[in-house]
């Protein structure tokens, strides 16, 4: 049975910035328990491993903890993760709270929020320097966003300088190595090489971590008037949406991520800035090569965090950013993650050809069809969306969009389908096309064609039609299969008709024209098509007869 916890015999306070848990380790070796551990299983009595000392989760652990060392409750929450709390916690979630015995409630943070925004114990970093001077840990150094030490102006250590193994907060008191027994403070520590402005965005960081004033508060080149969680949170996503390359070095890790920071500064030059030396993907094959992620910026950051009206500046940022880049001659459009839904879409020069579809509610297909007959205009450009296919101007589509519930005289439906007025009078007459008044005064009041109809026709056979390449001397196109049908009676409206109801196959060539007088039937095909005409027409005669 664990006895209640008394004072300790030795005793010693904090460091200046000193975390608990580097606290528990130096008191631990100063009352000579044996391990260090012991005494943080003195601290959990009764609580049966629920917490760990070092973060406690409990109000009895921090009473525990305050009755041996002799240090109140809100000092000691004040050197743990706990601490972050207030800033880690999203603006879209309340804060969670600790209320010890004889002492104010405390912010708590969850494991959760731990995991992903702090590095663990077992795996801590440490600046040499810092170890030289005094041998502890501070608690400025858990963050991740944290990369740098502001009194040596230098980078943060991840791992042993021998043999690499990850670094223990107890390694960093005893200044020893667990694996190797290497010296930590005889670590190398490589100088900020990013300037004046990367070490303010860190000092600005450290600031809001812990709760101190900012640096020069009346500079320009401080961050947006936001709360400090909500650029946190910012600077979290940015982070998240960095890729590291495999075989990064730790210069490069830390450079990164050292300039993370600095995107905050001067908003939003300073944030178009960062975007614009990480987030192009020019040389993507270079396994060196660092870059933002825009796919993910812009499915976690704008369509999901910066949902929340906090973070509405950062998202006009960003939308600003988009236009910018996407409207340039060589950029003209919106990414593929676009999807048309971006808020200020209207501001992009071009759109997808899916999107132009969509507003025209029809096919991706009559959309090309479309700009063949002048009515869009595309742009393809090379290399970088290439995967898109061509764009279509936005103006074009508006103009169109106003017009496009007119119906269409016979003359200009033959001209959309690229076929004869006579063809499009046989496909009404069979009910493919549909007849319909002009909603717009001053219009002929009879004799129009609905647009939807015919793009309905259309689509159906271009749907229908079988992709060809090459040039096949077996197959002919509409105009002449017609003329050879002419003899039994058949037209181009009848041949339409049936591949329509899927009783004859047809081609069409790739590329070119879209027009109905540009499919492609075999003569094969044509002929069986006479020999039936010829058989029904010799059945009716017979039948008339009788």
């Amino acid at each position: 049975m664990i006895s209640p916890p008394t004072r300790l015999l030795r005793w010693s306070n904090f460091q200046p910035g000193e975390s608990l848990p580097s606290l528990l380790v130096r008191l631990a070796r100063l009352n000579h328990y044996d391990p260090p551990g012991l005494l943080e299983h003195a601290c959990l009595a009764g609580e049966r491993g629920q917490g760990q000392a070092s973060r406690p989760g409990q109000p009895k652990t921090f009473a525990q903890i305050a009755t041996l060392t002799g240090i109140d409750p809100t000092t000691l929450c004040a050197a743990t993760a706990h601490r972050f709390a207030p800033l880690l916690t999203p603006p879209d979630q309340s804060l969670n709270w600790l209320a010890p015995a004889g002492s104010h409630p405390l912010p708590c943070l969850g494991r959760d929020k731990r995991l992903q925004h702090l590095h663990p114990e077992s795996a801590a970093q440490f600046c040499p320097n810092c170890l030289r001077a005094a041998a502890y840990h501070h608690l400025a150094w858990l963050p991740k966003v944290i990369s740098v030490c502001l009194h040596h102006k230098c980078f943060l250590v991840e791992q042993c300088p021998q043999c690499r193994a990850p670094v223990t907060i107890r390694a960093m008191v005893e200044t020893r190595c667990h694996q190797c027994q290497a010296d930590l403070r005889r670590a190398p520590s490589t100088p900020l090489g990013r300037g004046a402005r990367a070490l303010l965005a860190q000092r600005v960081i450290q600031a809001w971590l812990m709760g101190s004033p900012l640096p020069d508060p009346h500079g320009t080149h401080l961050p947006p008037d936001q709360p400090p969680t909500v650029l946190y949170h910012l600077l979290a996503g940015l982070v998240f949406s960095l890729r590291e390359p495999p075989r990064s070095t730790p210069d490069q890790h830390y450079g990164v991520l050292a300039s993370v920071p600095t995107s905050l500064l001067n908003w939003p030059h300073g944030f178009h800035a960062f975007l614009d030396e990480y987030g192009y993907r020019r040389n993507r094959g270079n396994k060196r090569e660092w870059f933002v992620d825009l796919d993910v910026l812009y499915v976690e950051g704008y369509e999901k965090q910066w949902q929340h009206p906090a973070f509405h500046f950062a998202r006009e940022a960003f939308e600003e950013y988009l236009v910018k880049r996407y409207t340039a001659s060589a950029h003209p459009a919106p990414p593929r993650w676009y999807g048309g839904q971006l808020v200020k879409a209207e501001r992009f020069a071009y759109t997808t050809i899916l999107e132009a579809a969509q507003q025209l509610h029809t096919s991706p297909e009559m959309v090309q069809r479309l700009a063949q007959l002048g009515y869009l205009v595309c742009f393809g450009p090379r290399g970088f969306f290439q995967r898109d296919g061509p764009f279509v101007r936005r103006s074009a589509l508006w103009s169109l969009r106003r017009t496009w519930p007119k119906p269409l005289s016979p003359a200009r439906a033959a001209w959309w389908l690229g076929t004869s007025v006579g063809t499009v009078l046989g496909l009404m007459k069979a009910g493919l096309l549909i007849a319909e008044r002009d909603p717009h005064p001053n219009h002929e009041a009879q004799g129009q064609i609905s647009k939807q109809s015919l793009v309905d026709l259309w689509s159906t056979v271009m749907c229908q039609a079988h992709h060809v390449r090459d040039s096949l001397p077996e197959l002919i196109d509409l105009r002449r299969a017609a003329q050879r049908l002419e003899t039994v009676g058949l037209k181009a409206a009848d041949l339409i008709s049936r591949v329509v109801a899927g009783a004859l196959q047809v081609y069409r060539r790739l590329p070119g024209d879209t027009g109905l007088e540009a499919l492609l039937f075999t003569e094969q095909d044509i002929q069986a098509c006479a020999q039936v005409r010829k058989v029904k027409s010799r059945g009716d005669y017979s039948a008339r007869k009788s």
